[in-house]
């Protein structure tokens, strides 16, 4: 499928595994709130501990990459893009389990991700 519709089914994949496994949830809550992911430098690898995270950034990125080669993926660093992309779909999930009634809905939370990162007018 087109990169960004991969990128798409990225968010529909996480969604619902975090739904079947509520105990991940809890997990990358803990986290987020350390400097694990939002400490990373995408330059350079880390000591291994970090290698998971560096291959779910290199394959986003190089979907990103890919759609930008196509002009669907709007032109900058993709590796900042992929970085980006992976903390707000993560935040996106952790505010779903939040008991709340303005939360953004799957559709909406589509339709952000699809304008931050379309070249041009959104589908």
């Amino acid at each position: 499928s087109p990169p960004l519709d991969q990128l798409h089914q990225v968010i529909d994949f996480a969604t619902a595994f975090c739904a079947e496994h509520p105990h991940f949830r809890k997990l990358l809550n803990q986290v987020s709130h350390g400097t694990v992911i939002a400490g990373h430098s995408l330059a350079a690898p880390g000591d291994g501990d970090d290698r998971g995270f560096i291959e779910i950034i290199t394959a986003l990125t190089g979907a990103i990459e890919k759609g930008q080669a196509q002009g669907a993926i709007r032109s900058g660093d993709a590796g900042s893009f992929a970085h980006l992309y992976s903390l707000l779909v993560n935040e996106y999930i952790l505010l779903e389990a939040t008991p709340s009634n303005d939360r953004l809905t799957p559709s909406q939370f589509h339709e952000f991700i699809e304008g931050a990162l379309r070249n041009g007018q959104p589908k």
